[in-house]
């Protein structure tokens, strides 16, 4: 059986920080891909040692601020056609832009009106506030930046959620029983309340007997993996279930099955 053809992928980082990103990002693509992967394009130290030949220095591209752009710019627009020659030249099956989006998005059009099918993905997408208005992004396949593992910090968010009470509601509950007779049904009902809600925060068991529906709202920064974030908060409500902080209740509402697990 003959080799799998080399994935051939264009990185273009502008900058020290994109460098590095860009060399973790291209050893992480070679630990996972089943392809051997080629890699060209522009980068520092970090993606040479991932194993991507740079077209050209990268510090040519590392200026900041008027006064050093100037006197630079015929070297930058000769870099620009350079990258995107070479890009025509090799056909790559991907390019990936990190950051500098002065440089990157240039690159990108002029790709993407040679070669509408190119997936482009930018790596690291600066924020909209912090774009000048005229930076207007090419017509970009996936704008992306890398999406932190916060499995834990959900399954301890699941755990305090379905675990203890706020503040604010145990103190109204100990306040309404302090508002009844003593001896009174009322007064007995909120004291089972509230030994209820100490046994459940000091053992992580359901506070509740139904787990009822569990629903996120999640405000991430741009760029960050929406697909990544649902498969996190999908593993940490397994894990709450597993660790019976939940429990195992949820019923899919068109089949009927409890899968055991809480996510249908």
């Amino acid at each position: 059986m003959s080799a799998p053809a080399p994935l051939t992928v264009m990185i273009v980082a502008g900058e020290p920080s994109g460098d590095v990103l860009g060399g973790e990002l291209l050893s992480a693509l070679r630990a996972r891909c089943e392809r051997p992967i080629s890699a060209f394009g522009v980068g520092g130290h970090a993606l040479a040692e991932a194993g991507l030949a740079s077209l050209f220095p990268m510090s040519d591209l590392s200026v900041m601020g008027v006064y050093e752009v100037v006197p630079r710019l015929p070297l930058i627009q000769m870099r620009i056609a350079q990258t995107v020659g070479a890009a025509l030249e090799r056909h790559p099956d991907l390019l990936i832009t990190i950051d500098s989006p002065d440089f990157c998005f240039r690159v990108a059009r002029k790709l993407r009106s040679a070669n509408p099918k190119l997936p482009i993905i930018h790596y690291v997408a600066p924020h909209v506030w912090a774009w000048r208005h005229d930076r207007q992004s090419p017509n970009l396949t996936e704008a992306c930046m890398p999406t932190p593992d916060v499995s834990e910090a959900l399954l301890e968010l699941v755990r305090r959620t379905a675990t203890d009470l706020p503040e604010d509601v145990e103190a109204a509950l100990q306040a309404s029983r302090d508002r009844e007779d003593e001896g009174s049904a009322a007064r007995s009902a909120t004291i089972t309340m509230l030994d209820n809600v100490a046994m459940a925060r000091q053992n992580s068991t359901p506070i509740c007997q139904d787990t009822g529906t569990p629903i996120f709202y999640v405000y991430h920064p741009e760029g960050w993996s929406q697909r990544r974030l649902t498969e996190q908060i999908r593993s940490a409500l397994v894990s709450a279930t597993e660790k019976s902080y939940l429990r195992p209740n949820a019923v899919d509402p068109i089949t009927g099955k409890n899968t055991g697990d809480n996510v249908g």
